[in-house]
């Protein structure tokens, strides 16, 4: 992300899939991909900017960030999945 927003461009499904292979080691399903993309391109322009992730990181208090689980990392990534899914569903 940190390439993408110095180049002030926003970053595809295809390459935010890589970033994140290339981050963490952990290949994400498409479906996953799918999920973060509906969370944070607020726009639907399919392409997710640095604007739009930090709004909806700035707006984790209601996005389960703020819970018993731990705050950082993998995990607490995956419980905030979880919980849109459910607000959403």
């Amino acid at each position: 992300m940190r390439m993408y927003t110095l180049a002030d461009q926003p970053i595809s499904k295809d390459e935010f899939g890589r970033a994140v292979k290339i981050c963490t080691g952990s290949e994400l399903n498409k479906h996953l991909i799918d999920t973060v993309f509906a969370i944070f391109d607020e726009d639907g322009d399919g392409l997710l900017s640095y604007k739009e992730f930090i709004a909806i990181m700035k707006d984790r208090v209601h996005r389960g960030f703020k819970s018993n689980v731990k705050s950082e990392g993998w995990e607490a990534f995956k419980h905030c999945l979880k919980q849109e899914m459910r607000q959403n569903a």
